[in-house]
């Protein structure tokens, strides 16, 4: 028996800004993974999409791990998650929340040993034909120490960049001009939704602003914000299934307006 039957969202974007040879790219984006150092029957779903998915790129989307002591787990078992190009990571909020020592050092140290590209106020290219796509990632918005200017650097002649961030609040810090496609989690889509209302708590500053799902911000800026896959301390889901998000990026004359985010 499945029971998350609706975990995977595919979802296609069109831009006319994307260098053609990057056309039909795949981004499988996992926020809020959780994993607590051993492997769960969800943490087997995961791996079950990204294998039949096969996507180009893998990002995790911070709060990768519950404690810095899942690390070596975690590592062990990220570093079996399949991608054809990159892999890459950024911190959330939990990658702090347990005052180690070097609590976000093991983010980056194990992140590095799993075959992930840590992106904490960083870029990094991909080239394809002579012809660079840039990611930028974020530091945690409410733990760490974001700084734009440094994540941004040496992106603004480029057509077209993938941002970042754990959470949505990095809109706070980023003007829209600084990205083609957002990529954010932390909200879990409220892990509790109410038919009609949505999330009852997004634990963000923008509140129901930037919730869940897809939202476009005009001209060539979107942003999605991920249901996220596991949980915190509060570990129920209602109205709200775990999400991998797999994205195909395409090169076109107008935006696909196809999807819509969840309405409940």
């Amino acid at each position: 028996m499945d029971l998350w039957p609706d975990m995977l969202t595919r979802l296609s974007l069109t831009f006319r800004s994307l260098p053609a040879v990057w056309d039909g790219l795949r981004i499988a984006f996992l926020a809020d993974l959780h994993f607590k150092s051993r492997v769960l029957p969800l943490d087997r779903k995961v791996m079950k999409i990204l294998c039949e998915e096969e996507p180009d790129v893998v990002i995790l989307g911070g709060d990768n791990v519950n404690r810095s002591k899942d690390w070596p787990a975690a590592a062990e078992w990220f570093g079996r998650f399949p991608a054809r190009l990159a892999k890459m990571a950024v911190p959330g909020n939990w990658e702090y929340k347990h005052k180690y020592k070097n609590s976000i050092m093991a983010f980056c140290d194990y992140s590095k040993k799993a075959g992930f590209v840590p992106l904490r106020n960083a870029s990094f290219r991909l080239e394809r034909d002579g012809v660079s796509l840039p990611f930028v990632g974020f530091d945690d918005v409410r733990k760490g120490i974001v700084d734009p200017v440094t994540a941004c650097r040496g992106t603004g002649d480029d057509p077209f960049v993938i941002a970042v961030s754990h959470s949505p609040d990095i809109l706070l810090h980023l003007p829209p001009e600084h990205f083609n496609l957002l990529l954010c989690g932390h909200t879990h889509g409220g892990q509790v939704r109410v038919p009609g209302y949505g999330a009852i708590v997004t634990s963000t500053k923008l509140g129901k602003r930037f919730e869940v799902g897809r939202y476009t911000l005009g001209g060539e800026h979107e942003v999605y914000v991920s249901r996220g896959i596991g949980t915190g301390d509060f570990h129920w889901r209602l109205f709200c299934p775990p999400e991998v998000v797999m994205i195909t990026l395409r090169r076109g004359g107008r935006g696909d307006f196809g999807y819509q985010s969840p309405s409940i």
